[in-house]
């Protein structure tokens, strides 16, 4: 049986096969990440899950991982709240998601910290009035860690 046909492409196939390797070269070669994926509609970003769907590859990025240990930061905000006591608690499909597949040691193995502003509808919608507070609250602890983190990044790249 011929296996030539499993090595031929088409001129399209070609060009993905390449973007794909462009793509995972420079997540290698990177030496410290910055992801910025808001919660949209309970979930990331199609876009940025097309873009995992391309480097998260077993034998390229994973086992071996070969950015093991990299830092990167991964900032996430979203309209509403989604912690402990909050109505949606529990529907966070995000940061959960995202920690796994960038930080687990059997995927990409990232050393990743993580900055989630919430309520950022709150100042915009009329009826999020009352949890401003918290908004602001929300905005102040994540300007701070991130302030913190660059700042750690900033190290690591020097």
């Amino acid at each position: 049986m011929s296996t030539a046909h499993l090595t031929e492409h088409t001129e399209e196939q070609a060009a993905a096969a390449a973007l794909r390797g462009e793509l995972i070269d420079e997540f290698v070669n990177a030496s410290a990440y910055l992801y910025t994926v808001p919660m949209y509609n309970l979930t990331m970003p199609s876009v940025f899950k097309a873009w995992l769907d391309q480097i998260v590859v077993v034998g390229r990025t994973v086992r071996p991982a070969p950015a093991a240990g990299r830092p990167a930061v991964l900032i996430s905000a979203r309209g509403g709240s989604y912690g402990p006591e909050a109505p949606y608690h529990g529907f966070d499909y995000v940061v959960p998601t995202l920690e796994a597949i960038l930080g687990r040691a059997e995927l990409l193995s990232l050393d990743v910290a993580t900055v989630v502003p919430e309520l950022t509808l709150a100042p915009h919608t009329a009826s999020m009035a009352p949890l401003l507070p918290k908004h602001a609250a929300s905005m102040a602890e994540a300007h701070d860690r991130a302030r913190y983190l660059a700042t750690a990044l900033t190290k690591v790249a020097a």
